[in-house]
């Protein structure tokens, strides 16, 4: 049909979303695929934090399959949403602007509330670093970071930027750590009856096992167009070109490390860890990383005060603020504003090059300190590490 053109902005509705992108539909005769690299010039963890299914979007073609009657589309540097007849105003990265959706950034609305005073005097922050099973397999038993003798400690890999935040919104330098922790699943002492080497390898419990290699890198995408998959990570990075293809993903699953068994691997890195952690103002901080959670890679804060407390999650679109003796109250921000670490990695880029950060390296370097004297702690059964006695050496 003359409508659909390459280069052309047409208006369709999100039909269906999957991890790999959106599908959209142009009425009876053409569907579209707007591929998750073809939402955001920056990374998009989520699909479903740019749209939704039933809503009413503008796209540009980039690709027309005529013979299937199927579009590629793209989101990327443009405005997408509709509002009626009006296409809303989204800035260049692709998030709505400011004075029509505030209170974005998830750790700036936390704080913002924590100098409020509506909290009181604040006591503690509690963190949960939920890392998900298929992660934990695929970058810390698997992956690059499986093994700290080779790489740096999980607590710093994954969660120095929790430390960051803990220092941040505690607004104070640290006292002291204390971690425990360490490698209880992944190791051969739980290797199921009839493992093997790796998981394409005759294993006899490949079925039910949720960190086979097959069912992490393969099982979802089977079947779909390659274009939905192309540039997928995590399965991307099994291939040596960073271009995804079903047969080259089932020869990395038989010769490379992303195939192993996870309880036959080289790791040594922790699967879960707890730091404790007091502030020289007498905040109390504790984080805890875990592998065993869903499949959401996720974090939750919790920020306890002598007159209230707040509850936040990466992946809800509300906070919970309750101030005591008084009805909880939900606090909105928009999941639309999400990208790489929700936002973050955007935010504070930005922040950067316009010479507004809200922080400096100093901070970064107190936030590593504490990772590292973590590290230490944990391998000495949680013996408290006053990192005074260390900042004098750098």
């Amino acid at each position: 049909m003359a409508e659909y053109k390459k280069g052309r902005v047409v208006k369709g509705t999100v039909t269906g979303i999957e991890p790999y992108g959106a599908f959209v539909s142009f009425g009876e005769f053409y569907s579209g695929l707007i591929h998750i690299s073809e939402i955001s010039g920056s990374f998009v963890r989520n699909v479903s934090d740019y749209v939704e299914v039933g809503e009413e979007i503008y796209a540009k073609v980039i690709e027309i399959d005529e013979e299937n009657k199927h579009i590629k589309l793209t989101i990327k540097d443009m405005n997408y949403k509709v509002d009626g007849n009006n296409i809303k105003e989204i800035d260049k990265n692709g998030f709505m602007p400011l004075k029509q959706n505030l209170n974005i950034w998830i750790n700036e609305k936390i704080k913002e509330v924590i100098d409020s005073g509506v909290l009181g005097k604040i006591i503690s922050i509690e963190q949960v670093e939920n890392v998900a099973y298929w992660h934990q397999a695929h970058s810390f038993v698997r992956g690059d970071w499986r093994n700290s003798e080779e790489s740096v400690p999980m607590i710093l890999a994954k969660c120095c930027h929790d430390l960051d935040i803990a220092v941040y919104l505690a607004d104070s330098k640290c006292k002291y750590v204390s971690s425990i922790g360490k490698l209880n699943y992944f190791n051969k002492e739980n290797a199921p009856n009839g493992a093997t080497q790796y998981c394409l390898g005759g294993c006899k419990a490949k079925d039910k096992c949720p960190y086979d290699c097959e069912k992490i890198y393969i099982k979802d995408i089977k079947g779909k167009p390659s274009a939905v998959y192309k540039y997928m990570w995590p399965q991307s990075r099994l291939m040596t070109d960073s271009t995804v293809t079903i047969p080259k993903l089932y020869e990395a699953c038989k010769n490379t490390d992303f195939g192993k068994c996870v309880f036959l691997s080289d790791n040594n890195v922790v699967d879960h860890q707890t730091v404790q952690m007091e502030f020289e103002n007498g905040i109390s901080s504790t984080l805890t990383m875990t592998a065993f959670s869903g499949k959401s890679s996720s974090r939750e804060t919790v920020i306890r005060g002598t007159l209230g407390f707040m509850y936040c999650h990466t992946d809800k679109p509300k906070f919970i603020l309750e101030e005591y003796g008084k009805k909880p109250k939900k606090i909105s921000r928009s999941l639309s504003a999400r990208g790489s670490h929700a936002g973050g990695d955007g935010k504070m880029i930005t922040a950067l090059a316009e010479g507004h950060a809200k922080t400096d390296i100093n901070m970064s370097l107190e936030s590593h300190l504490m990772a590292f004297l973590a590290e230490q702690s944990r391998l000495e059964n949680g013996v408290p590490k006053y990192l005074d006695e260390y900042r004098k050496s750098y």
